[in-house]
């Protein structure tokens, strides 16, 4: 095994060599400046070994082969097709204003800081060309002075790169939808994972043009964007703060704002409901831009009525004036301080946004189609780290309730704005399997050994949309090719529970693994009874098998402890993949599943989290009784986070968990002063003896535990290490 922080140093002096000076340590002035520009804390604390500041294209080339090459030359195997091992991570940084640690550095590795990349080139009345390095703020100011501009980030010192490969959202109304990214973008520059840099446009690698519009870093490194400009004069916006007592005609205004028939084409709105908890202080902000020079224009009226608190709006140029003011209240007053940020869409609706701000309210945090959508963007700053955890988690409370409150009105949408997103969700995937898909077929073309995926671990990974779910087991490839149909399986073991419900009595233990729809009267009213413990003595309901398959829902009927009566609905349904990647809609989560893999999602294990319901120890029936079983059969679309109890845990087993400790325990002393060895059958080899028992590990089948078809003909025996035989 090689040494991960001696691969890193080796890494570092190599680019050294390379790169000279361009490459800084710790206590450097440069690598003291990187750091210390990062927007939150968390990204300023991690401490990288060096920090790469590239001044051109071919620097960044330079590097990417630097670190793939230390990384590809360090791992004992001769797979050609093996990918690089993750001793030389690294991580790419342009604007560095994301908010949570590893984003956009890397702790013990190499953060690439694009920001030497700023050159501004303007060729044209009709486009500009922009490094990776090069701010919002930056590109605005000179674009400003010749009454031109372009869409882009909503921020000022946001780097322009990084936020047109995540989607950047520029919030000005659909007069300007030409020009707002991603069609705004004419061709990246990009460095890929073999050093070579290519135009992507739509003449020459439009696929790489596509997926880099909204598919983070998972690709190459973008080192330059051609954007195309429009005319922009005056215009006509700012900030107006208001007291929180305006709360109800707020909702009302933004929803009718938002109303797509009576919508102006040249006015956005961005309202911020805030709280300062140091200050103690509550404010609605409504941040308006309206394209043309027209003060107070009709449909901002009724939000002008409003009472306010601090009024700053006015006449300036295009992000000149107005560009500072956003910086100076929303970027400069929260740099340096500990960030979190977390996002959800909903529909533009009075009851949806009512049910988006009342959550938020209650807790005291700071803040498709043709359908109007909302991007909810939830904020926290705060000073001390011993309160990280008691954020992040009041965080993804928030989040997790305004997805129900919000879902149960039928007005949620899947999409996750990946540069709002929360280090803890999944904005790839909310994209949609086509998406998804074709993301994972460029990712094969242009970078088949994921070096960006497996080397670069910050940001959002593409990997992260593909390996969600329980898998099993290691071997992937290996249960693909051996899996049985699992139709087959689950009859056999819905047959064993038919039979156990139909005999005499429950037994003290109850069902093991009960997949069952609790559809007859008797246990329906039984489960409905809260109030009621579940017995040895209730009813039988001796169910057939056709009525048990296609389970709706998951009942355990024996008498264990309250504290274990957890019943949420689930719709997990096991998928064997093909030669090509499925798609596996599990709730409102989007699986893709690796080629030649069964997979199993969130079978085994008991999840018990605050963030997906309320008390999950009590016993509460109703919250999964979602309906009346008398119309149709369909499937239900449970909320996230749900699962099958009662699969795996202290009833399945008691002593498994011993056992495998245990289990390792023993092979651990036995190993001490033995080794295996494979006994061979006669006319063998040792070696020949070997290469019999991998083919046999090989075949194998998967009937619920991997399982070798020919276990008789793998003997070994254990012999003392001073008498071990060798081949």
């Amino acid at each position: 095994m090689f040494n991960t922080t001696c691969t890193t140093v080796i890494c570092c002096l190599a680019l050294s060599k390379v790169l000279g000076n361009k490459v800084s340590f710790p206590g450097s002035a440069a690598y003291t400046a990187s750091l210390g520009s990062y927007f939150s804390q968390q990204e300023a604390a991690v401490r990288p070994h060096c920090i790469v500041s590239p001044q051109s294209a071919r620097d960044v080339s330079k590097a990417v082969i630097v670190l793939t090459t230390v990384a590809t030359n360090n791992h004992d195997g001769d797979d050609l097709i093996r990918p690089p091992t993750p001793g030389c991570q690294f991580a790419l940084r342009s604007g560095g204003h994301a908010s949570f640690a590893g984003a956009a550095n890397i702790h013990g590795g190499v953060t690439i800081d694009l920001s030497g990349l700023n050159a501004i080139t303007i060729s044209s009345r009709d486009f500009v060309s922009v490094g990776a390095g090069t701010t919002w703020g930056e590109i605005y100011s000179q674009l400003d002075a010749r009454e031109l501009t372009v869409g882009g980030g909503a921020h000022p010192a946001w780097g322009s790169a990084v936020c047109l490969s995540v989607g950047a959202f520029r919030t000005w109304g659909p007069a300007w939808d030409g020009c707002v990214t991603p069609s705004a973008i004419i061709n990246f520059e990009v460095v890929l994972a073999n050093g070579s840099i290519v135009n992507a446009n739509h003449h020459q690698h439009a696929d790489l043009l596509w997926a880099l519009s909204g598919g983070s870093n998972n690709f190459g490194i973008v080192t330059s964007v051609d954007l195309r400009m429009f005319e922009q004069g005056q215009l006509w916006g700012g900030f107006v703060d208001r007291p929180f007592s305006t709360m109800d005609d707020q909702v009302v205004a933004l929803s009718d704002f938002s109303n797509p028939a009576t919508y102006d084409d040249y006015a956005s709105l961005l309202t911020t409901f805030a709280y300062s908890g140091k200050q103690d202080v509550k404010v609605i902000v409504n941040n308006m831009e309206y394209t043309r020079p027209v003060v107070n224009p009709p449909v901002y009226h009724a939000l002008s009525e409003l009472p306010s608190v601090q009024h700053a709006a006015n006449n300036q140029h295009v992000k000149s004036d107005l560009a500072a003011d956003t910086e100076s209240r929303d970027i400069k007053g929260f740099s340096g301080s500990r960030q979190a940020t977390a996002t959800v869409t909903i529909q533009s609706c009075v009851e949806a946004i009512n049910a988006t701000v009342r959550v938020w309210n209650a807790l005291g945090l700071a803040n498709r189609g043709d359908k109007s959508l909302i991007m909810v963007m939830a904020t926290a700053t705060w000073s001390n780290a011993a309160d990280d955890e008691a954020v992040n988690m009041a965080m993804k409370k928030l989040i997790a309730t305004t997805e129900h409150n919000v879902g149960r009105m039928g007005k949620p949408d899947p999409f996750i704005y990946i540069n709002y997103a929360a280090e803890w969700q999944n904005p790839i995937a909310s994209y949609g399997p086509a998406s998804v898909d074709e993301l994972l077929e460029t990712q094969r073309n242009y970078d088949p050994r994921r070096v960006f995926t497996r080397m670069v671990p910050g940001g959002f990974k593409l990997a992260h949309s593909v390996t969600r779910g329980t898998f099993i087991p290691r071997h992937l490839a290996r249960v693909g090719r051996a899996a049985e149909s699992f139709r087959s399986i689950l009859l056999k073991v819905l047959r064993e529970e038919t039979a156990a419900l139909g005999s005499d009595g429950f037994k003290q233990n109850g069902l093991l693994t009960p997949l069952v729809r609790a559809l007859k009267p008797d246990t329906r009213e039984l489960a409905k009874n809260s109030a009621a413990p579940v017995s040895a003595k209730a009813k039988k309901s001796g169910l057939s098998v056709d009525e048990i398959l296609g389970n709706s829902f998951v009942i355990n009927f024996a008498g264990h402890e309250t504290t274990l009566r957890i019943f949420p609905p689930s719709t997990g349904i096991p998928t064997i993949a093909s030669h090509t990647a499925p798609t596996l809609r599990l709730g409102d989560q989007i699986l893709v599943i690796p080629p030649g893999t069964e997979v199993v999602p969130l079978l085994l294990g008991i999840q018990t989290d605050a963030r997906y319901w309320d008390d999950p120890y009590i016993w509460q029936p109703p919250r999964w009784i979602l309906r009346d079983d008398k119309g149709d059969e369909g499937l239900l679309n449970p909320r996230r986070g749900t699962f099958f109890p009662w699969s795996e845990g202290p009833q399945i087993c008691v002593g498994k968990n011993f056992s495998l400790v245990e289990g390792v325990a023993v092979l651990a002393c036995l190993l001490q002063e033995h080794r295996l060895l494979v006994q061979a059958e006669a006319g063998e080899t040792q070696e020949q003896a070997r290469h019999r028992v991998r083919n046999c590990i090989d075949d194998v089948n998967y009937n619920l535990l991997l399982r070798m078809n020919h276990p008789e003909r793998v003997r070994l025996e254990c012999v003392p290490i001073q008498t071990e035989i060798r081949a």
